[in-house]
């Protein structure tokens, strides 16, 4: 009998010392990962690292975590090669943003990656920030958008049978003259949409960088559809007449649409994560949520904007000049509308580069 109980006590200290490895082994996974070093690009790759395959889910989301992955690379390859950081934190907020908007969706916890970028965000000064978010610049961006001397790459008009015959136009759909353009391109490519109204939902990809669309002019040459919340299943996002993604993207003399209706539910009339995109003399009617300024660079200039409520929303460095914002009766009547909330930011992250829209000059009326 002592022999067993001089046996159970060498054991003990065996059996402690496997429940604490256990336990630090637990610990061990449980716990995050340490930080990584090496300053702000280290940060970056480890994001990248960290962060979710667009693959592994299904749309919207996978649209979100691939562009997220794009900024990301972006940065990093802004800072390596010597640029001033402000490019890099812009592109790093918009990650973030689709980040979010991926792991909200779902009603998940948020990525790993989320918080590596956050902390990128943060590494730098409150100075450089605050640099980093000042808005794109009104005289120069728009001089440099728009030459006075427009040649057209590709032209959009109604199908018709006179427009066939004499061929008049290269296309009948904005999206077709879309595809038809070269990838990446760093000149800009002009498409003239002729007057009429064109029943399309238009998507800018990525890939299609410095698209120029000019009509005809506000109320001449317009583009429409009617897709809203609720519809099939459809979120914001999906909403959107008119998408843009690809950087540089530049538009004039146009009018984007959603008419789905006061009594509809969230319905886009324009959607843009483009980086330095600028919009001139530009009519975005809707009712609520109309214009979508989602992320990045974008300037706005002599543009009208209808909505009801919350009708000019997003998390971007968005400048609107000499703008008209006009509200219209929302479904529910008058004393509704006497409380429309016309702007509405979406900024999740202290760090993030987009304390805010500015207006300057701007008109409201209704």
């Amino acid at each position: 009998m002592a022999r067993s109980h001089g046996r159970r006590r060498r054991l003990l200290p065996v059996a402690s010392a496997a429940a604490a490895a256990l336990v630090l082994l637990a610990l061990l996974i449980l716990l995050p990962a340490a930080p990584p070093g090496g300053g702000p690009t280290a940060l970056l790759r480890a994001a990248i690292a960290a962060h979710p395959s667009p693959e592994s889910y299904a749309r919207p989301c996978s649209d979100h975590l691939s562009l997220s992955l794009h900024r990301l690379r972006a940065a990093v390859a802004s800072l390596e090669s010597g640029d001033p950081p402000a490019a890099a934190l812009h592109l790093a907020s918009a990650s973030l943003q689709y980040q979010y908007d991926c792991s909200h969706l779902l009603s998940i916890p948020a990525f790993p990656s989320h918080s590596l970028t956050s902390r990128f965000l943060g590494s730098f000064a409150p100075r450089t920030l605050a640099a980093a978010g000042t808005k794109p610049s009104s005289a120069t961006a728009s001089a440099a958008a728009f030459p006075a001397s427009i040649r057209a790459d590709a032209t959009v008009c109604k199908a018709s049978p006179a427009a066939a015959e004499t061929k008049q136009c290269d296309y009948s759909t904005v999206q077709r003259a879309i595809d038809a353009a070269p990838n990446y391109t760093t000149g800009h490519f002009v498409i003239k949409v002729a007057a009429g109204v064109y029943n399309e939902n238009v998507v800018i990809p990525y890939e299609k960088t410095n698209i120029l669309l000019v009509g005809e002019g506000m109320g001449a040459t317009v583009i429409t559809a009617s897709r809203s919340v609720g519809i099939d299943g459809l979120g914001t996002y999906d909403t959107a007449t008119v998408a843009v993604t690809g950087d540089g993207f530049r538009a004039k003399d146009i009018t984007f649409e959603n008419s789905a209706g006061a009594g509809a539910h969230q319905a886009v009339a324009f959607r843009s994560d483009s980086d330095r995109s600028v919009l001139e003399n530009v009519e975005f009617r809707g009712h609520q949520d109309t214009l979508y300024a989602r992320t990045m660079r974008q300037l706005y200039r002599r543009c009208r904007i209808v909505g009801t409520v919350d009708f000019i929303f997003g998390n971007s460095a968005a400048m609107f000049e000499e703008c008209v914002i006009k509200t219209v009766p929302r479904a529910e009547g008058a004393r509704k509308s006497a409380r429309n909330v016309v702007a509405a930011n979406g900024r999740i992250d202290p760090g993030q580069t987009t304390e805010a829209e500015a207006f300057m000059e701007r008109k409201v009326t209704g």
